[in-house]
């Protein structure tokens, strides 16, 4: 049997009470002990908002954990635009593009250790923490990983909706990343498809130089993108995704988060594909 399509992202529907404005998420913010968010950027950078766990460590359940706090922080700093003139749905889209930012970051360190998880069975050696640990620089992080997770999560809004929208989401998260320390800064350098497909195939093999093997893949033929389940397509569906609400801010703010992962089942009535047809090919999914 054919599986369902891989939907982009899930959607994560964020809702919220009428009364509440940015003002007021601040406020909760700050009673948090929230320190200051552009120095933390520029310190921390986009895992200072959520965190990957990964599977082949055993001490906490593995997955992607997004903060309720860093969404909020994302939200209220990053998304400074007005996306509409109704507060609460422009106040709405701005969680929904903070989660789905943080979300993208972390599915592509995910991905990454499925490409290494791969070379192992491939080669039969360990090569995941031995990497993590040699290929990390003085700030103690992989620079080049940080930069396509941020690629990863640019790349995400080129298919928002409304291109305009898309456009201003794209050019926030932008300047984010441009103040962000080294590595997570050169995300936008590699949202260009070549250069992202370069640089997902380059990590690839600086994974696997730390493998203590006889047999070295050579880099003029062997296709190292094949490593990556999906590399421009992170199918979220393979790994859990924790959202963690830490000292009850949603609650607090009277926010209800609900997870929507596919939509199936719907089928058009004769009389909707008889007005659809009337509108030309323009608008049909022939």
């Amino acid at each position: 049997m054919d599986e369902a399509p891989v939907d982009d992202e899930p959607s994560i529907i964020f809702e919220i009470p009428p009364e509440i404005d940015e003002r007021q998420i601040r406020e909760a913010l700050g009673r948090t002990g929230s320190g200051d968010f552009e120095r933390m950027n520029e310190v921390t950078g986009t895992d200072a908002l959520g965190w990957y766990f990964p599977f082949h460590c055993q001490m906490a359940q593995h997955g992607i954990y997004l903060s309720a706090k860093g969404i909020l922080e994302l939200a209220a700093h990053c998304f400074n635009r007005k996306y509409s003139e109704d507060q609460t749905e422009d106040l709405r889209r701005k969680l929904q593009y903070a989660a789905h930012a943080i979300l993208r970051h972390e599915a592509f360190h995910f991905a990454a250790e499925c490409m290494a998880a791969n070379w192992e069975l491939a080669t039969g050696a360990a090569c995941y923490i031995r990497a993590r640990t040699q290929l990390r620089g003085s700030a103690g992080y992989i620079e080049q990983e940080e930069a396509l997770a941020n690629a990863y999560m640019l790349r995400g809004f080129r298919w928002v909706s409304s291109v305009t929208e898309g456009a201003r989401a794209t050019q926030s998260l932008k300047l984010y990343v441009k103040g962000q320390p080294s590595g997570y800064n050169r995300g936008p350098d590699y949202v260009p498809a070549h250069r992202y497909e370069l640089g997902c195939k380059e990590l690839a093999f600086d994974y696997h130089r730390q493998m203590v093997v006889q047999w070295f893949a050579p880099r003029g033929t062997f296709d190292s993108a094949l490593l990556y389940p999906n590399a421009n397509r992170i199918d979220w569906r393979r790994c859990p995704i924790l959202l963690l609400d830490e000292g009850g801010l949603l609650t607090e703010l009277g926010i209800v988060t609900r997870f929507i992962g596919t939509v199936a089942g719907i089928a058009e009535s004769s009389s909707f594909a008889k007005q659809l047809a009337r509108l030309g090919s323009g608008y049909s999914d022939k």
